[in-house]
This record gives structure tokens, sequence and C-alpha cells, in this order.
């Protein structure tokens, strides 16, 4: 787990990433609810939200959290590795998403997506927000 402090550029994938994309984000879902500020953010394009959320961050794209580079495309392994890092909170685009997004893991609906036009000009969806749901425990569903 990694307080991330530095700003950065998006990922390159024409995503919309980026302080643009932040500066979308409510204030609230930055601090995120009252959870306060330890409540672990999974993110894939860490740049701006690093340095402008006052959260812990787990990195999915392995930039601060580099143990995810050895499962970063097994999805189930990812999912399991935010659980038992306690994540609360999983802030990605829909390619980035590492789970079907039918999956209960995720609490359902996003509890916020960018409303964003540059992500679907360019072929792909808005970043959401989603309230982690991990039940009984870290195995898959």
């Amino acid at each position: 787990m990694t307080r991330a402090r530095y700003g950065g550029s998006s990922s390159g994938h024409g995503s919309g990433g980026g302080a643009h994309v932040v500066a979308q984000l409510p204030l609230q879902l930055l601090q995120l609810g009252g959870d306060g500020e330890d409540a672990l953010l999974a993110v894939h394009d860490i740049g701006a939200v690093g340095y402008y959320a006052p959260r812990p961050v787990f990195d999915l794209a392995g930039l601060v959290t580099p143990e995810v580079v050895p499962v970063i495309r097994e999805h189930d392994a990812l999912m399991r590795m935010m659980c038992e890092r306690g994540a609360r909170y999983l802030m990605v685009l829909p390619d980035q998403r590492p789970a079907p997004e039918d999956d209960p893991r995720l609490g359902g609906e996003p509890i916020f997506t960018t409303g964003a036009p540059y992500a679907p000009a360019a072929g792909g969806g808005n970043m959401a927000v989603y309230v982690l749901n991990w039940g009984e425990g870290c195995a898959p569903p």
C-alpha cells in the first residue's frame, strides 16, 4: 500500500485519464465519503489521482505497487491481491476493470462515472468508481 504523492500523466491508452479526469471528480469522491483518508483506492491511471487524492493508492499498473506486475494480466489474482490489501474502492476505465461488469465483488453499479466525451469519442468508455464488496473472502464468486 503506497500513499502516492507525485504528478504523472495518463497511461497513454487514449483514455481521457490524468488531470482532466480528476478535474471531473467531485471533491467528495476523491475523499470518498466518510471513510477517512485511509480507505485504499485501487486505480489503474494513478497520475493525477495519486497526487490529488488524500489517501493510499493501490496501483493496478504497478508503478507504485510493483508487486502487481507479475499478476497484472491475471484478473482473479489481481482481484485477490486487492482484497488481501483491503482495497475499498476501484477506479478504472472499462477495459482496465479486472472483473466482469456483473462480478459481485464490484459492488453493483459504479457510484460515479465521468461524463467526459473524450474516451467514448476514441472508442472507449468513461472512468468509473466502484465500492468493492469482498463478501465472505477473497475467492472469486
